[in-house]
């Protein structure tokens, strides 16, 4: 790696999605039920829809290029399951202190954090590879961190009524995509491979649907279950086109 100070510029950008999500979330002068409902199905139509569409094929596309498909598939199945026991235990550990919206808003950023540390590796490692690749991706990965800052912020803010906390929170977990270029900058490029950059995101894509399916939809229609099935359909079309067009 020739250069640091431009990848590590472009990971950062890559990041602050998460924040613009966070800004949408409380800034909104609509503060019903049905509102919140809306942005929870949202952001859990955008994650499932990020997790089939980008998350699982890419993690399948990067075992694929190093070894046969029974194999990577297994391994994707693997990892699938392994994110979605790190959830559980998460879910189950967070539960003893904090319960509500509150809980959602923490449990959605530990997801999130989880999910951005790879990404910023990559992004970071194409960065240094091919430039123009390197920012496509981090545009592409900044719009998708979008709906993600609204997961983390909306159930927080509407929790604490805290504008700036809910704002810091989605920012900070994008700013965990820095993180992980840094890491790869210094610890990890010895043992980052398409294995387990492969493996990884098949962890992220177990986290990223159960997360939705047993916390932020279950969440959402507690408030209201015409506009959770609205933001449902909502998010998963604005993560469908962001696909097509980035």
């Amino acid at each position: 790696m020739k250069s640091f100070f431009i990848p590590f510029i472009i990971t950062l950008l890559s990041g602050l999605g998460t924040g613009l999500g966070g800004i949408i979330s409380v800034v909104a002068k609509e503060k019903s039920n049905n509102f919140l409902g809306l942005l929870l199905g949202i952001a859990a139509g955008a994650m499932i829809s990020l997790s089939i569409i980008e998350i699982i094929p890419e993690a399948l596309n990067y075992l694929l290029q190093t070894i046969r498909f029974h194999n990577s598939f297994l391994i994707l199945v693997f990892g699938f399951i392994i994110g979605t026991i790190i959830i559980i235990i998460i879910n189950k550990v967070t539960e003893i202190k904090i319960t509500g919206l509150y809980k959602t808003g923490i449990v959605n950023m530990i997801a999130v954090i989880l999910h951005n540390l790879p990404e910023g590796i990559i992004v970071f490692m194409m960065s240094t590879e091919n430039l123009y690749v390197g920012i496509t991706l981090a545009i592409g990965i900044a719009v998708h961190n979008i709906p993600e800052g609204i997961a983390i912020a909306t159930p927080i803010y509407y929790s604490t009524k805290n504008r700036t906390k809910s704002i810091l929170l989605a920012l900070s977990s994008g700013s965990v995509e820095v993180i992980g270029g840094i890491l790869c900058f210094f610890l990890l490029k010895p043992i980052i491979n398409n294995i387990t950059i492969g493996f990884v995101l098949s962890i992220v894509g177990g986290i990223m649907i159960y997360l939705s399916l047993y916390n932020l939809i279950p969440e959402a229609l507690k408030y209201n279950k015409k506009q959770t099935f609205i933001g449902l359909i909502a998010g998963g079309i604005i993560i469908l086109i962001t696909h097509l067009f980035l």
